[in-house]
């Protein structure tokens, strides 16, 4: 070894001086550490030290080593995290911008959707504007019971839509479904008010057949005398009432009931009915409105509801005969009447006979009679 060496060496003066200092070379080699002659190096020094203290050195080693294991796994599974996360963050990024096309593509569609709804609405309202305005007097139950149908379909799409659920009650209110009318009450429904009160005066009064007697009908149409707001419901209420019940009926009272409102001097005398003659005479000066002819209105004479072949007007207040003349009466006295015209007597399609005064109508007004009309002159 590097001390047996030293302590031989030929030269006196390279080798160990005393014994003390060869004794501290050997304690020295033999403790593990680095001699004088062996002029060790760092790395020497460092394998010397390693020999020492091998038992801490292998725990440091050890100990070292599962850190490191754990910083490797760390870092690896920080860095996979990192990725899975990166990745959770662009799917998160697609899935939001497809979130947002989406919900773009939602909100055109639902645009649209309610366009169409809206037109549909408009459209199925126009419809039964039609329908209970104008097809009504011309074929009634089938108008009501269609107009409730699309009102019943707007409702399905807007169920809290007031103008919709007004437009039912009045449907419901002109078939005399007074108990439906009542379902659809709202206080916030202005105009239908007196509707509202009166289906609850007359909804214990409707019959096995779904309608009111004539009696009842009569009071009914008289009671909405209120300015002539309701001037077209209630010849609707009438022309339904007469199209639901079918067959012949004396809608006397109920007619005189409309002519009362359209005519509100006239004291509902001057008026006689005879069903078994088919005879009507009208002879009040009060009573000069027979058909109303606003929009809404039928523009159809209200005696029509009456089974009668001859009318006589002497000295009643008509001033205009196409007041009567969509009637189907084959006998016709229009004698000390305000009637100065003739003009449109022709659509009197089923007159025969008519009675005049002699003067009361020049040779060119007369020219307006139809040539197989007879005219009598009293």
């Amino acid at each position: 070894c590097a001390v047996t060496s030293h302590a031989m060496t030929p030269e006196k003066e390279k080798r160990y001086q005393s014994v003390n200092e060869l004794k501290n070379e050997v304690l020295k080699f033999q403790s593990g550490y680095s001699t004088h002659a062996e002029n060790a190096g760092i790395i020497k020094e460092f394998s010397l030290f390693i020999q020492r203290n091998r038992m801490i050195c292998l725990v440091i080693f050890f100990a070292m080593l599962i850190i490191s294991a754990m910083a490797i796994y760390f870092i690896t599974n920080l860095s996979s995290q990192t990725r899975v996360a990166l990745n959770a963050k662009k799917i998160s990024e697609n899935h939001r911008k497809r979130a947002d096309f989406v919900a773009e593509q939602y909100k055109q569609e639902r645009n649209a959707t309610e366009k169409l709804v809206t037109r549909l609405s408009n459209s199925y309202l126009s419809e039964v504007k039609m329908l209970k305005n104008t097809f009504v007097y011309l074929n009634p139950v089938a108008s009501m019971d269609k107009a409730v149908k699309s009102l019943q379909s707007s409702l399905s799409l807007y169920p809290d839509d007031i103008q919709i659920k007004g437009e039912l009650a009045y449907c419901y209110f002109v078939m005399q479904q007074f108990d439906k009318v009542l379902l659809l009450a709202n206080e916030k429904d202005e105009r239908n008010q007196d509707l509202f009160e009166l289906s609850k005066k007359y909804i214990s009064l409707v019959g096995p057949n779904g309608l009111l007697s004539i009696d009842n009908l009569s009071n009914l149409i008289l009671e909405q005398n209120n300015g002539l707001k309701r001037t077209h419901l209630i010849e609707k209420i009438l022309a339904y009432d007469a199209d639901k019940r079918a067959g012949d009926h004396n809608y006397e009272k109920a007619v005189k009931a409309i002519l009362k409102i359209w005519n509100p001097n006239w004291n509902m005398k001057s008026l006689k009915y005879s069903p078994e003659n088919q005879r009507l005479e009208v002879k009040s000066k009060d009573l000069t409105l027979f058909k109303y002819r606003p929009v809404k209105s039928s523009n159809l004479c209200i005696l029509r509801f009456l089974n009668f072949n001859t009318l006589i007007l002497t000295g009643s207040g008509i001033y205009d005969i196409t007041q009567i003349d969509d009637l189907k009466n084959q006998f016709l006295d229009i004698r000390y009447t305000q009637i100065n015209s003739l003009k449109g007597i022709e659509k009197l399609t089923h007159l025969k006979y008519l009675w005049v005064q002699k003067n009361q109508f020049s040779d060119e007004q007369l020219a307006y009679i139809p040539k197989g009309v007879k005219i009598v002159y009293k």
